[in-house]
């Protein structure tokens, strides 16, 4: 697994442009797959199309413990995951003018 950092150094909007760009060129490449996006809250993370940790790593809600099926599914999910890019900013406290 590779990771991509130093964008929290970078104004909110161009680090939305710079991971909109690794994202296009990924899929441009075919190998979008293997790219995930985390941000650390639903407003980041809707900003470049990416998800937040507890529905990459499907934390269970109200202090459930995690299924067997859900362990299955998310081996399969990361399998061919070779890209994080994480997002640790707090875009949540950014206007969008």
């Amino acid at each position: 697994m590779h990771f991509v950092d130093g964008l929290r150094r970078v104004h909110v909007r161009l680090q939305q442009k710079m991971v909109q760009k690794i994202t296009d060129n990924f899929t441009s490449r075919g190998v979008g797959r293997i790219l995930v996006k985390w941000a650390c809250t639903g407003i980041a993370a809707s900003a470049v199309d990416s998800q937040t940790l507890h529905l990459i790593v499907m934390i269970p809600l109200h202090g459930r413990k995690q299924l067997a099926e859900m362990l299955k599914l998310l081996e399969l999910y990361w399998q061919d995951k070779h890209y994080l890019i994480i997002d640790k900013s707090p875009w949540s406290r950014v206007s969008s003018s």
